[in-house]
C-alpha cells in the first residue's frame, strides 16, 4: 500500500513545495489542506487515512492546536501520527514531533521517515493508543528541540 501524507498549511506555496518534496522523496500520495477545518473534513471523508499529518500550528479559522484536539476526540483520527511544522515555539504532547520553520526540505523528509520507521513512534514513547494517553503518561506538553535549519527553503 502506498504511503499517504496530509500536509496542512495556510500558505499555498508551502503546501505545494512540501507536496512536491514528499512525493519526490517518498514516492507517496500527498494530500493538502489549507486550514484546520479543511484538514478535518479531508480526514473524515477520505480513505485510506493518511499515514502521517504534517500540521502547521498557526493558521486562521482553526489552529493546529484545535485540529490536534479534534483528532484526539475521534477514535480513528487519534491513531494517525502528527508532526507539527511551525515557525513559532509550540507546546504539544511529548509524542508529537515538532520541526521549526524554516527547515530544509530534506531535513523534514528525514524527520518524517524516522517517525514512520518507528524510531520516534508514539508506541516507543509510551503512546501506543493515542496522544491523549501520551499526555497522561508524560505530562501536559513540551516544546521539543527544533530540527537544525541551515540552508532552509521551507519558511
Amino acid at each position: 500500500m502506498r504511503l499517504v501524507v496530509l500536509v496542512v498549511d495556510d500558505n499555498a506555496d508551502i503546501c505545494d513545495l512540501l507536496g512536491e518534496v514528499f512525493h519526490d522523496a517518498l514516492a507517496c500520495e500527498v494530500r493538502t489542506a489549507s486550514d484546520g477545518q479543511e484538514a478535518l473534513e479531508s480526514l473524515r471523508a477520505s480513505r485510506p487515512l493518511p499515514d502521517i499529518v504534517v500540521l502547521d500550528w498557526m493558521m486562521p479559522h482553526m489552529s493546529g492546536s484545535d485540529v490536534l484536539a479534534a483528532m484526539d476526540e475521534d477514535a480513528a483520527l487519534s491513531q494517525i501520527p502528527v508532526m507539527v511544522c511551525s515557525a513559532s515555539e509550540v507546546e504539544v504532547p511529548a509524542c508529537v514531533p515538532v520541526v521549526r520553520k524554516p527547515v530544509a526540505p530534506e531535513e523534514l523528509v528525514a524527520v518524517v521517515c524516522n517517525f514512520l520507521a518507528g524510531r520516534c513512534s508514539p508506541s516507543r514513547l509510551g503512546c501506543s493508543r493515542s496522544r491523549a494517553r501520551c499526555r497522561e503518561k508524560r505530562g501536559a506538553g513540551r516544546s521539543p528541540d527544533a530540527v537544525p535549519h541551515a540552508k532552509n527553503r521551507v519558511a
